[in-house]
């Protein structure tokens, strides 16, 4: 299944969920990832499900350029 495009407000939700969770909490994110599926998936008006993974991945990649975990 190939997951739809990330519209702005998608990404401003994903974006709000991850400077919400707290140090340490990237690699639990899960659950949190999970809600964000649920409540894109409604938001979402062509009717595709946001996955899980999409999500995590989209956090992750926030994380790259969060100078707070500059590797």
């Amino acid at each position: 299944m190939k997951n739809p495009t990330w519209k702005r407000e998608d990404l401003i939700l994903a974006l709000d969920r991850y400077f919400r969770l707290e140090y340490g909490q990237m690699d639990e994110k899960k659950s949190k990832a999970q809600e964000l599926s649920r409540l894109l998936t409604q938001l979402n008006e062509e009717g595709h499900e946001i996955i899980v993974n999409s999500i995590q991945l989209k956090l992750v990649n926030f994380k790259r350029f969060n100078r707070q975990y500059a590797s």
